[in-house]
């Protein structure tokens, strides 16, 4: 039994290495295109897959640890990684929100620059940017399934 959970950690660990890579490299891409365009929308969504990173990383990070047996001091073994994991994420995407608000406040009330001639000359590429997004979001999903990592 022992065996195939190794082996699936292994396969699972596969897949967290190949998503954080397509991840890393689209957060490069959408934090260029973001800056370039002036879109607060690209960055705050960069900063959102900064935190999926640090999720996949977290996930990796478990995977590896929830393999091993119990001690003395960790009767249940390491299995319970994944909750602390799940914790730090949720206070890492809460702080993203809470900056992110408040540039969006900024905006709104007026203490930033206006941009719209640089938005709407943008918009294509935005446009483009957010599908490759999605498209890379919904590969990652494909690839774990439901609870299959």
């Amino acid at each position: 039994a022992m065996g195939q959970l190794q082996a699936g950690t292994k396969k699972s660990m596969d897949k967290f290495a190949i998503l954080f890579w397509l991840y890393a490299v689209y957060l490069v891409v959408e934090i260029v295109v973001g800056i370039i365009s002036g879109s607060l929308t690209l960055i705050s969504d960069a900063l959102h897959m900064l935190t999926d990173l640090v999720a996949i990383s977290i996930g990796w990070y478990a995977a590896k640890v929830s393999t091993q047996t119990g001690t003395s001091d960790m009767s249940y073994g390491y299995r319970r990684a994944e909750i602390v994991g799940a914790l730090a994420n949720g206070c890492f995407l809460l702080a993203v929100v809470c900056i992110m608000s408040l540039r969006a406040i900024e905006r709104l009330v007026g203490l930033e620059g206006r941009r719209e001639e640089t938005l709407a000359a943008n918009a294509p590429l935005m446009v483009g940017v957010g599908g490759a997004g999605l498209a890379i979001t919904l590969g990652g999903m494909l690839m774990f399934g439901a609870h299959g990592h």
